[in-house]
């Protein structure tokens, strides 16, 4: 039973993450429209979503930025997103902030859990909760002393080894301000709590659930489980039956079957496949920084009690390695975005290792110290290890704020468009972002989609910037139907001669082939 105050720390532990939304919202006036996407990856969510109903066949979708591509990719997620934008008819952006809000209490919730779980003792168990949502490393005071060796500014660049601009979302909480990765965080944290409370079906569900709307942080949960299971049975540590184990496994062979063989037979697939052999590597010094903290607590917290891990502790040791493995991938064969693996999945089984330690260390300081200097020094360490988050909220707040935002104009283009349902393939010279935004928000096919799910990004993004210098259209232009080009630049693009004005709105036009 969770008592009142600790559903009061529940609802807190997210908002200062969730104040990112406050913000970016903040920030609209007569000409600026924020979309409700905090980072540009967030958009194209929703774009699959609507391509489930207007490409798709209800199931699953093509890809929205390939008008030739086949109908063979399914994920949960987006079709929900899809139901609330092409049947409930939600705006786009007000649904992912609406499903992030929800979800990143429900994330709050599954973490206070999985804390009580860990740590039976109540001391301090607030404090800890909180740090595993608001804490991470050393990597910003890191940089504040680097700095202040090398002679330099206190303040420069401060988030130098936090990968990303800190968009890696390295630590556990962080991940709130991504409705998608909140909801596979809810997912991976559900499955902990079942497998710790040997409710192995429903563990295998929550699996099942994230491995069926993303291949990363599925594939990570599926390889997690399945080494479990088959660990605590072999240690005899969990009285486990052979249908769950068996099961998992049959699962991951659904899993590699869809993704490594399946989608490899369709060219569509395969030609945008090559763009995610990515370097986004986890370099050493992050993780030093990052996670060393804990290791150091977890191996002094196994070395004092001197025994044998019990199968909880096996489950996080298991989520920890693995992860690790994931993340530094690199190492072994050909890099595929390696930090996809970090996201917290590699921090929060650690902190939670390590969480009976820490509870041990504060018990012990408040009994050595007089009350007052008590809370003092746990102050300090609360807020040196929480220093991370702050500094990339700081920063968010400002500069390193990559929230997407549209003009007045082009917004209600876009409205006027997908009132329309016009259908068909649809050119934006010289805003690459509004050209992306488009699938998001009508039925058009942009030709420059996102950079990584649009097949030959760059052969068309050499396409467009040829065109907006005046050059001569190649025939890649005979397939398009819509161009959107502000009105004084019309007669800079003398492939537009004789096309027709569809619809106006402000500067913008929007032109139909002749």
């Amino acid at each position: 039973m969770i008592r009142h105050k600790a559903w009061m720390l529940v609802a807190l532990a997210p908002l200062p993450f969730l104040s990112l939304y406050l913000v970016h919202f903040l920030k609209a006036s007569e000409t600026i429209v924020p979309t409700g996407f905090l980072q540009t990856d967030m958009a194209y969510y929703s774009a699959n979503g609507r391509e489930i109903f207007e490409g798709g066949n209800g199931w699953l979708y093509p890809n929205p930025y390939n008008v030739n591509g086949e109908t063979i990719y399914f994920h949960w997620f987006p079709w929900l997103l899809g139901v609330g934008i092409k049947f409930i008819g939600l705006e786009p952006g007000a649904q992912y902030v609406a499903y992030g809000i929800v979800a990143a209490l429900l994330l709050s919730l599954l973490t206070y859990r999985l804390v009580c779980l860990l740590l039976p003792d109540p001391q301090y168990r607030g404090v800890i909760f909180l740090l595993s949502m608001w804490g991470g490393g050393f990597l910003a005071l890191g940089k504040i002393i680097l700095n202040i060796t090398q002679g330099l500014p206190i303040y420069e660049n401060p988030l130098l080894f936090d990968p990303g601009n800190g968009y890696w979302l390295l630590s556990w909480g962080r991940n709130t301000i991504y409705t998608t990765e909140a909801v596979y965080h809810c997912l991976f944290a559900a499955a902990w709590l079942f497998l710790l409370k040997k409710r192995w079906w429903m563990a295998l569900l929550c699996t099942a659930l994230l491995a069926g709307t993303h291949p990363f942080s599925g594939v990570q949960l599926l390889l997690i489980v399945i080494v479990y299971l088959y660990v605590v049975s072999i240690l005899k540590m969990e009285e486990l039956p052979a249908a769950p184990r068996l099961a998992s496994l049959a699962l991951f062979a659904l899993f590699a079957g869809y993704y490594f063989w399946f989608l490899g037979q369709f060219e569509s697939h395969r030609a945008i496949q090559g763009g995610w052999q990515i370097e986004w590597t986890l370099p050493w010094d992050t993780l030093l920084l990052h996670e060393g903290w804990l290791v150091v607590l977890v191996l002094v917290g196994f070395w004092r009690i001197q025994k044998k891990p019990s199968s909880s502790e096996w489950l996080f040791i298991i989520s920890a390695l693995i992860s690790l493995g994931l993340a530094k991938h690199d190492l072994f064969i050909t890099p595929h975005q390696p930090l996809h693996f970090t996201r917290g999945y590699l921090w929060m089984p650690l902190f939670l290792l390590a969480a009976p330690v820490l509870q041990k260390g504060l018990i012990r300081l408040q009994d050595s110290l007089p009350g007052m200097a008590a809370r003092l020094v746990t102050t300090l360490l609360v807020f040196a290890l929480c220093v991370d988050n702050l500094t990339f909220l700081a920063l968010t707040y400002g500069p390193n704020d990559f929230s997407l935002y549209m003009t007045r104009n082009e917004y209600q283009l876009y409205q006027w468009i997908d009132q329309q349902d016009l259908q068909g393939n649809l050119l934006v010279p010289g805003d690459p972002f509004l050209s992306y935004l488009a699938a998001t928000y009508t039925s058009l096919t942009p030709y420059l989609g996102h950079w990584s799910i649009t097949p030959d990004y760059r052969g068309r993004l050499t396409n467009v910037q040829a065109l907006e210098t005046g050059q001569q259209a190649g025939p890649w232009f005979d397939d398009i139907h819509y161009v959107i080009v502000e009105n004084n630049r019309v007669i800079q693009l003398p492939a537009l001669d004789h096309w027709r004005v569809l619809h106006q709105q402000g500067e913008l036009l929007l032109l139909a082939r002749p």
